[in-house]
């Protein structure tokens, strides 16, 4: 009667013949699993910023040492705050600390550019090149990896 897979969802005490009734209505299928989903969307993000850091930093080590300096000095003022926000993205459900943890961000992302650049002195082109591919990232990433399979 019933495919493999499928199962019977009952929630108070029925005779087989009311189960056999009802059954169309609440028949479910279990849900397809798949291990990278479990890992919450804004951490994935950020993994791939860090993955598109480093791989950026190597051509650019090609190219010369000072912009391979600077964008790993783009990577980290980039992903440091992302996963601080990530992190809190996840822990907290009111809108009011999210927006606490928002300001933070951007509060943490200027204050690490201008210690990248008090202290290091990157090269513009790698740090700002890097800087601007991270964002392009997190929004494509992120509609990507949240849009419908077989989408495109």
């Amino acid at each position: 009667m019933f495919a493999a897979g499928f199962q019977l969802k009952v929630n108070k005490r029925v005779t087989i013949i009311c189960a056999a009734f009802r059954a169309p209505y609440e028949v479910r299928r279990p849900r397809p699993r798949r291990p990278f989903t479990r890992v919450p969307l804004s951490y994935r993000i950020v993994t791939l910023q860090v993955a598109t850091a480093l791989i950026v930093a190597a051509g650019m080590l090609l190219w010369n040492m000072p912009d391979a300096v600077g964008a790993l000095a783009a990577g980290v003022v980039c992903v440091i705050p992302n996963g601080y926000f990530a992190w809190r993205a996840n822990l907290e459900r009111s809108a009011s600390r999210l927006l606490g943890a928002g300001a933070a961000k951007f509060v943490g992302t200027v204050v690490l550019m201008a210690v990248a650049f008090a202290t290091i002195k990157p090269s513009p082109l790698g740090f700002f090149g890097t800087f601007v591919a991270l964002q392009i990232v997190h929004v494509v990433g992120g509609a990507r990896m949240t849009a419908a399979p077989g989408s495109g």
